[in-house]
């Protein structure tokens, strides 16, 4: 039992500090301690290329419907490899002299498109994945496509906005209506998904958004921004029950129940787990819940399984990214949009944690690489 002991304390010290080395390599890269170079876009391209593998297994083994292993257990610790990964490896593309509009119209653009147009269909009745797990309210399946669920699929519709919003600023006619339909489309994701998370994201987002354009007279953001709120609305009157899902979270609502009771704990499991603790399928402290361990909070997952350094490494690269984020909001133009879109994500990411589907992490990752590479793309 001892040595059974050792070992797990071990490997939980061993991840930790792996999970740690990850976003300090990350930090040092956006303080520019690491020059962008040749070679160093050649590593960005190959970081996203695996990250876009571990995706593709993913699906694989998601459509294959081999549900004997759940497919979480498998994809979960990889998710906060491929958030770090992801981010690292586009910024390092965008600051390497590539303009991040054209490393999204050839990979971002197409990808987004596909997996909002999976969730509209999802939301017409016809699942995908076939999947078994359904997510309902008052008799109404939230569709999630191409998403693990409802809350991933909010949280990329999130990063699909941010795109549509900085594509709204072309000077070309057929791109800048393209970026209004996708605006627009990931509004009405947001909204069919009732995910309350993107929903607060979206809404504190769109409000800063319109204060700043204000204030500095930035016009040509209202008009996407209009838009946004023209969609949602819409939807709103078209789909009612949005809003008494909302209505729900104050009463009572198990969901919500379930993050305060889980957030309670958090200290203490901290304190008596400074590197982590074992994934082991089910909340320690409430090991009847049916669902997979987690905090329903990006932030505490990465806390509680991994422990005190990567958090604080996380958090380091996290400041970073929040003056990079305010400063492309205060300059204007479509890097603004970007901006924007992380705080969007970032507020999400408070009340859901979507490490077990790559595919979700892909696009947050994706997200903040470029915002991270805003400034590293201006100065050159």
């Amino acid at each position: 039992m001892d040595t059974q002991n050792h070992a797990l304390a071990a490997r939980l010290i061993f991840e930790s500090l792996s999970i740690a080395s990850l976003w300090i390599l990350a930090g040092l890269a956006l303080s520019n301690r690491l020059l962008p170079t040749r070679l160093s876009r050649l590593i960005g391209w190959l970081l996203i290329a695996l990250c876009l593998l571990l995706t593709g297994i993913y699906f694989f083994l998601v459509c294959s419907r081999s549900w004997e292993i759940d497919i979480r257990d498998i994809t979960s610790p990889g998710g906060f490899w491929i958030v770090g990964m992801m981010l690292i490896g586009t910024y390092l593309v965008v600051s390497s002299g590539e303009a991040s509009t054209k490393f999204l119209s050839y990979l971002g653009y197409p990808l987004m498109l596909i997996l909002l147009c999976s969730v509209l269909v999802h939301s017409w009745g016809y699942d995908i994945l076939g999947r078994k797990i359904v997510y309902s309210f008052s008799g109404y399946y939230r569709p999630s496509g191409l998403f693990y669920s409802p809350l991933e699929a909010g949280l990329g519709a999130l990063v699909g906005w941010g795109m549509g919003l900085a594509l709204s600023f072309n000077s070309k006619a057929k791109y800048r209506w393209f970026g209004y339909f996708l605006t627009c489309l990931s509004t009405a994701i947001v909204y069919l998904t009732l995910s309350r998370s993107a929903w607060l994201g979206l809404g504190i987002a769109v409000l800063m958004g319109v204060v700043w354009a204000v204030k500095s007279s930035n016009w040509r953001l209202l008009p996407a921004l209009g838009g946004t709120v023209g969609m949602f609305l819409l939807c709103s009157l078209a789909m009612p029950i949005g809003w008494g899902r909302t209505a729900y979270a104050f009463q009572n609502d198990p969901s919500v129940q379930n993050r305060l009771v889980t957030w309670r704990e958090l200290p203490q499991m901290v304190f008596t787990h400074p590197f982590g603790v074992p994934y082991t399928g089910k909340m320690p402290s409430m090991p009847k819940m049916h669902w997979r361990a987690t905090f329903v909070n990006a932030y505490f997952d990465l806390l509680v399984y991994f422990g005190l350094l990567p958090i604080f490494s996380f958090l380091w690269v996290l400041g970073i990214l929040l003056r990079r984020s305010w400063k492309s909001i205060a300059q204007g133009g479509p890097h603004s949009s970007f901006g924007l879109a992380f705080f969007a994500t970032l507020i999400c990411l408070f009340f859901m944690s979507p490490y077990w589907d790559s595919l979700t992490c892909v696009l947050w990752g994706g997200l903040w690489g470029v915002v991270a590479g805003l400034e590293g793309s201006d100065a050159q």
